[in-house]
């Protein structure tokens, strides 16, 4: 071999020695192919499916009826047997239904249990059926019984004036005796 003539070995790039301190840091080259894969997947995950959530807890009635249970054989409420509906006008206009109920009473202290299962209507969908229930009367009877009504709705819109003695009109309240 000559002094000018110097062969250069070929160099092979090995990782970077650890650090003495025990933490090895290794340079890695990134496959962009198989980076942008991972970016798409991921976002189709998310969009997909979401966000795991914990489980809803539903609360079961069965606990409830428990209670109601407890509180009728309290009260010593006596069932009252062969009823085939219930039906309820509500203030605001619905009519609420039930078919086939189970009803319990307690006479002495004027309170009843209804239970089974309700259809909400309103008076355009209720009405049909109340026809059909009509339907069975004799014409005379209902005639009669519309009559009672519009008398004791006649009455209850009268004022009702009490026998006896009258309130004065007032006009200050300092001043009554």
């Amino acid at each position: 071999m000559s002094d000018t003539a110097v062969e250069q070995q070929p160099t092979t790039t090995t990782p970077a020695q650890p650090k003495k301190n025990g933490k090895e840091k290794y340079k890695f080259e990134v496959n962009q192919a198989k980076l942008e894969q991972l970016k798409k997947t991921a976002k189709e995950v998310v969009i997909a499916g979401g966000m795991r959530r914990k489980h809803k807890v539903v609360k079961k009635t069965s606990q409830n009826e428990g209670k109601i249970r407890n509180i009728v054989n309290k009260w010593r409420m006596t069932n009252i047997p062969e009823v085939m509906e219930v039906t309820m006008l509500m203030e605001d206009g619905t009519i609420t239904t039930l078919q086939a109920p189970k009803v319990e009473a307690a006479v002495h202290s004027n309170s009843f249990v209804i239970t089974g299962k309700y259809q909400r209507l309103t008076m355009e969908q209720y009405l049909p059926s109340m026809l059909k229930q009509l339907q069975n009367y004799d014409p005379s009877q209902l005639q009669q019984l519309f009559a009672g009504l519009n008398k004791e709705a006649g009455e209850k819109s009268a004022p009702q004036q009490e026998k006896g003695e009258e309130l004065p009109e007032v006009s200050s309240f300092e001043n009554v005796q």
